[in-house]
């Protein structure tokens, strides 16, 4: 993710009213942003979220969920690209990838821990 996005992001709330990350909260497993925004983006704000993403030029993406019960991981991977044609025929490398990063980086002091 591009310097600045989630501290902005969150900062201003657009977690709320995202289409994205409303995909995330109901775990929706191996997504790319733009089927989120298809299914979501009706939600009061989801525009407004929309401009974030845009202003930190991230067109599409692609979200992998990797843990367990409390110990989860999200992998959310960024592009200014059409994430479907980037990711086509491999969501399960990447899901295999999200994986081992999770195991890899579970509880490292630089990780982000966001409810």
């Amino acid at each position: 993710m591009p310097n600045g996005f989630l501290e902005h992001y969150y900062g201003t709330k657009m977690d709320q009213p995202c289409a994205i990350a409303e995909a995330i909260r109901q775990h929706w497993q191996s997504f790319t942003f733009e089927q989120a925004r298809h299914r979501f983006n009706h939600r009061p704000g989801a525009i407004e979220a929309e401009k974030v993403f845009r202003a930190f030029g991230i067109n599409d993406g692609a979200v992998f969920f990797a843990g367990k019960g409390e110990e989860n991981s999200t992998l959310a991977l960024c592009t200014s690209a059409t994430a479907s044609e980037l990711i086509k025929g491999h969501e399960p490398v990447l899901a295999a990838a999200a994986w081992k990063l999770h195991q890899m980086l579970n509880g490292h002091p630089d990780l982000l821990p966001i409810s």
